[in-house]
């Protein structure tokens, strides 16, 4: 079987959770299956390099189409051209692991992978260019053109059915774990980071469904003798509200911002961090509160949307609309000794229920049972 695998968009720039999702899954594939070939699809008007564990693997074939990201979308939009497979040839599934403009001739099996409809659920976070763009994928019609869809958890795939009205049938759950580059076995640390002695920590995009600027009122209401707190993430939408609020409150020598940091760094934030703070207004899924777990720290997380699967009784659920109820688990989780270690100890056992091998098998069941 000949598996096309689209990951336009996400091989350049900054690995972000989608990106990290489909390199690890498709990782994972290749580890657990020696008989199928993948055709990785690309376009743009540079081609990137593919990973090494991808280019350096004789099943695996690199299709890069030379044209302008906004150009192609376009065209794919309004004129339902290029098909991919008659710039790829001949595959038996095509596999999408996020939301993307496609088209294909009539009868291509296609797997879609969908993170979360925090779009649909939440317009309020996203800017009217980014909304915008969710309404031109139309993403009911390409779902319901879809063969199967993986959601990356069970609370994504009630939301699909929900939402959209689809089979849950149709639907299955493909989770994520924890990527093999995140694991925190921290021999290598980054000498670049200059940390703080104690530290609560954040780890995400900055942007709005991150409720980051209730992190930072908690904090600075709580004054943490001692304790900073440290911001780490790409710079998203309105994120320049994150920074003016910490200068409005004073907290200027209190919180430190980092910016994107690499793998290594966030291992290296992980091992020193009092605790993992995380109270997102929604979620698909979220990685950094099971990475945290891996490293041994205490997680404070939301008690919505995909995050209680996630973190089952490992984290301090909470309600993130709620600053009291996030200043009370964060001094909590910092003077409770036995709550802390109770958090850390369930939280070894919370991560082991993920597992990437699990979930590749997983896929390649729905590639298999679409393809015959």
């Amino acid at each position: 079987m000949k598996i096309a695998v689209d990951l336009r968009g996400l091989l350049s720039g900054q690995l972000t959770g989608v990106g990290e999702y489909a390199f690890n899954l498709l990782k994972a594939m290749l580890e657990i299956d020696p008989v199928n070939h993948y055709l990785i699809f690309s376009s743009s008007l540079k081609k990137a390099a593919l990973p090494a564990e991808f280019s350096n693997n004789p099943r695996v074939e690199h299709c890069h189409f030379y044209c302008p990201s906004k150009l192609f979308n376009f065209s794919l939009k309004f004129f339902n051209r290029p098909r991919l497979n008659r710039l790829t040839g001949p595959v038996e599934v095509w596999w999408f692991p996020n939301l993307n403009f496609w088209s294909l001739d009539f009868g291509c099996p296609v797997v879609m992978t969908v993170h979360d409809l925090s779009f649909a659920k939440l317009p309020w976070a996203y800017s009217a260019k980014r909304q915008l763009w969710h309404q031109a994928i139309n993403p009911a019609k390409k779902l319901r053109q879809a063969s199967a869809i993986a959601a990356v958890s069970q609370h994504t795939k009630n939301d699909l059915v929900q939402t959209y009205g689809l089979a849950p049938v149709m639907i299955e759950v493909v989770y994520p774990a924890l990527p093999e580059f995140n694991s925190i076995d921290a021999a290598d640390v980054e000498q670049d980071l200059v940390l703080p002695d104690k530290y609560v920590l954040f780890l995400g995009t900055l942007e709005p469904r991150k409720n980051i600027e209730s992190i930072i009122r908690a904090f600075a209401e709580l004054a943490l003798p001692g304790y900073s707190l440290i911001i780490a993430g790409g710079h998203g939408w309105l994120y320049q509200k994150i920074y003016h609020l910490a200068a409005e409150l004073k907290l200027n020598n209190k919180v430190k911002f980092l910016g994107y940091v690499t793998a290594t760094q966030k291992r290296t934030l992980l091992k020193k961090a009092g605790l993992l703070i995380w109270p997102s207004f929604y979620e698909g899924f979220g990685l950094p509160p099971m990475e945290a777990m891996a490293a041994g720290v205490p997680v404070i997380s939301s008690a919505n949307s995909s995050l209680p699967e996630v973190a089952g009784d490992a984290a301090l659920l909470v309600d993130p609309y709620n600053i009291q109820e996030l200043k009370q688990a964060i001094s909590g989780v910092l003077t409770d000794d036995g709550l802390r270690q109770s958090l850390i100890n369930k939280g070894y056992e919370q991560i082991k229920k993920f597992n990437w091998h699990d979930s590749a098998k997983k896929m390649l069941k729905i590639f298999e049972s679409i393809s015959k």
